[in-house]
Order: C-alpha cells, then structure tokens, then sequence
C-alpha cells in the first residue's frame, strides 16, 4: 500500500470508529482501533507522520482527535487548536478533547 493510500485508511477508519463510538458498539470500536493502531505503526515506520497533519483540520472530530493526538509532538499549536476544536464542539469526544487538553498542558 503507498503512504498516502494509508493514510486515507487511517482517516476511514476513525470515521468508521467514531460511528462505532456513537452508537455503543465497543465490539467494533476495538476491531477498528486496533486496525487504526497497525496502520498508525506503519505510517510512523515510513516516516509519514507530518503528512497526517493535514488532516487537523478535518470535519470530523474523531479523525481531528485521533490526527491531534498522534501528531502532537511534531506539531504542539496545531493539534492544540484541533483539540479545542473538538472540545468545543458537540461529539461524544468533547470531553476526552478537554481532558487530553487539559493533560498536555501541564
């Protein structure tokens, strides 16, 4: 698979995950992450993170907190911004957004 076919994997697969989170199904949230978490690995092992920052900005709120969250070492500003923008919005991950903000800043 080419790096930037992964990378849209990844992306679907939040999506996907975060339709699983909303609806309660823990069963396909967990196959999801753990997909999400191998694709991540070689995405990470290709040296392709900084190309995930594009996505910061993305509509939805799981592929913003998923890219904030692997990124934020490479890019502090812009996943903090992500981050409030998820915390400030109105998905489940509103909170998890405000506590992971709220961590990264202490």
């Amino acid at each position: 698979m080419k790096n930037d076919e992964l990378i849209e994997e990844y992306v679907s697969l939040f999506i996907e995950q975060g339709k699983a989170f909303e609806d309660a199904n823990d069963k396909i949230n967990n196959k999801l992450d753990t997909k999400a978490e191998k694709i991540f690995g070689k995405i990470s092992k290709r040296n392709q993170l900084k190309k995930l920052s594009m996505y910061l900005n993305h509509e939805n709120d799981y592929v913003k907190f998923a890219v904030a969250s692997n990124v934020y070492s490479l890019e502090p500003e812009l996943s903090k911004e992500a981050l409030k923008k998820v915390a400030d919005g109105d998905s489940l991950l509103k909170m998890v957004a405000e506590i992971t903000l709220n961590e990264n800043n202490n």
